[in-house]
């Protein structure tokens, strides 16, 4: 048994029945059931894997119990958490969990804790103490020295339902810190601070901060994001999203896309509402990501999409919308000869403030649209972002200022 004895209240003179056992306590007017609480134990050796204590805990207390890491404490992670018999569990992580090191093992799986087919779960901090230390920098290291690699994403939510996650702090994942999908329904993420910083030449690759995929009613709010790739990227799938009160830094912005990778695929992203961010130092504050058309990749469908409140400081571009994204060679006269058959309509974008750096020139940011008329309907307004070099400008193609809803510049984009 890897478990630290539950506390059992009773009489007070009967002894400790068991561990996690249910709590009964009876009164003239009724019985009142407490759920049981796990906790446990560490070997206090990273050498050593806590692991299977955390998975006895779950299975001992995850049908509408509690499991609690406490505060002050850590557990070696030296394989993955999989919250296999959580009903309606609540996960307490108030100390740490460090991931191992071993790159032999990480690059075998796809997650380093996964919530798979679980109906009603928490994982979260009371305190705001709790932590998941991915240990990213081997990855970094790996990947600068030798290229790709297999790594696992941090924390994934799959064919889950009424899963809460709140007042965690995550550190250098492998890859993406947080994976939503594969049919996913009602989950509420908030209060997150996520960091990907590496100590060495070798950045941080691909630290998604979340990938929502196949999933629908996600509610993100009140999270602070340092990484370099998408702070949130919308997958082909996501459906009914909120996102309030996000900042990100050094990110790749609050992302649509890509869409329409594969031959064959309809990619859509629908009913999307973003309300107050804070984009600082990213390549873009907010954008769509669409692949060109031809026989080798798919089609998108963008619909009812809203980004509102964005403040920008010292980004490279305030908003782009691009149709031709990643061509084959880098050609972009592909693009002409292949125009995307994609729809991006409903989709508004008001109220950004802000200033964008130079990399630019005074471009502030650019629609290009894959089709023109009733099957690209982007509207801005209120966009009071200026660039570092003056005049600023706003390019457009297949599109006009009217529908926009700014003045913007004509231009080629192949």
């Amino acid at each position: 048994m890897h478990l630290c004895s539950s506390i059992i209240l009773s009489l007070p003179l009967l002894p400790c029945l068991a561990s996690a056992a249910s709590l009964t306590v009876s009164r003239p007017d009724r019985v009142v059931k407490r759920a049981p609480t796990c906790t446990p134990n560490s070997a206090n050796d990273p050498a050593i894997d806590d692991v299977p204590a955390i998975l006895e805990a779950i299975q001992e207390c995850g049908d509408g119990g509690v499991i609690v890491i406490p505060r002050d404490s850590e557990y070696t992670m030296a394989s993955r958490i999989v919250f296999d018999g959580c009903v309606g569990c609540d996960f307490q992580l108030e100390g740490t969990l460090t991931a191992s090191e071993d790159l032999s093992y990480w690059n075998t799986t796809r997650e380093m804790i996964l919530f798979d087919k679980v109906t009603g779960g928490k994982f979260r901090s009371l305190t705001g103490k709790g932590v998941i230390d991915g240990r990213g920098q081997v990855s970094y290291d790996w990947f600068g020295e030798h290229g790709n690699i297999k790594r696992p994403v941090m924390f994934s939510i799959g064919g889950s339902s009424d899963i809460t996650v709140s007042g965690i702090k995550m550190v250098n994942p492998h890859v993406a810190f947080v994976y939503v999908g594969h049919g996913s329904e009602r989950i509420d993420i908030s209060d997150l601070d996520m960091s990907a910083v590496s100590e060495s030449e070798h950045g941080p690759r691909n630290t998604d901060g979340f990938d929502i995929a196949e999933a629908s009613h996600v509610s993100l709010a009140n999270i602070k994001v340092v990484n370099q790739d998408d702070c949130v990227a919308f997958k082909p799938g996501c459906d009914y999203v909120s996102v309030q009160n996000i900042e990100c830094d050094g990110s790749h912005g609050l992302s649509v896309g890509s869409l329409a990778k594969y031959s064959g695929s309809v990619d859509s992203v629908t009913n999307v509402w973003v309300k107050g961010a804070r984009m600082i130092n990213s390549s873009k504050a907010i954008g769509i990501k669409i692949y060109p058309g031809g026989p080798n990749y798919g089609t998108a469908l963008v619909r009812n999409m809203t980004w509102e409140d964005i403040y920008i400081e010292n980004c490279d571009a305030a908003f782009q919308s691009e149709a031709c994204y990643e061509p084959p060679n880098k050609d972009r006269s592909y693009c002409e000869a292949n125009p995307s058959l994609s729809e991006i309509t409903d989709v508004f974008v008001r109220n950004l403030t802000g200033t964008v750096n130079d990399r630019y020139g005074g471009t502030t940011g650019y629609v290009y649209c894959p089709v023109e008329g009733a099957n690209c309907q982007i509207h801005i307004e209120d966009f009071e972002v200026t660039s570092a070099v003056s005049p600023s400008e706003f390019l457009c193609d297949k599109i006009a200022p009217d529908v926009l809803g700014i003045d913007c510049v004509p231009t080629d984009p192949y």
